[in-house]
């Protein structure tokens, strides 16, 4: 069973910092990753992995910031289901990550796509006479 952390490190108060990903499989594994996202460690809960609901802070922000961890966590237990777990590695999380943040890195561009069999006799049906 895997299970998602999010958390932030510093020992300096109110500084910003990166909020982290630790990945623990089993009693063996256990991964870090950090994401883009930065908070400031005073309204930042380890405990509830989200931010602080005593600190002043627009609602709205503080749902989608917490949503946003929230779904990338469940991003990454569901990449989890389709890879071997001896292939995870702090690269895999770092890539898992990444592309909840810049999908459109990883997105195959159309000319990239594999044809289907019917595109493909078609495209051969109209460039045989060449």
């Amino acid at each position: 069973m895997a299970t998602i952390k999010a958390f932030i490190r510093t020992s300096v108060k109110g500084s910003e910092s990166n909020i982290r990903i630790r990945l623990f499989i089993g009693n063996n594994v256990s991964i870090y990753g950090t994401t883009p996202k930065k908070i400031a460690s005073d309204k930042w809960s380890n405990e509830t992995e989200s931010i602080k609901t005593r600190i002043i802070y627009d609602d709205k922000l503080r749902n989608e910031f917490n949503k946003d961890i929230t779904d990338l966590k469940a991003n990454i237990l569901k990449a989890m289901e389709s890879i071997d777990k001896a292939d995870i590695s702090t690269e895999w999380l770092d890539t898992q990550i990444d592309k909840h943040y810049h999908p459109e890195k990883y997105k195959i561009a159309e000319s990239e796509k594999p044809l289907t069999l019917f595109e493909f006799i078609e495209q051969f049906i109209k460039e045989a006479p060449t």
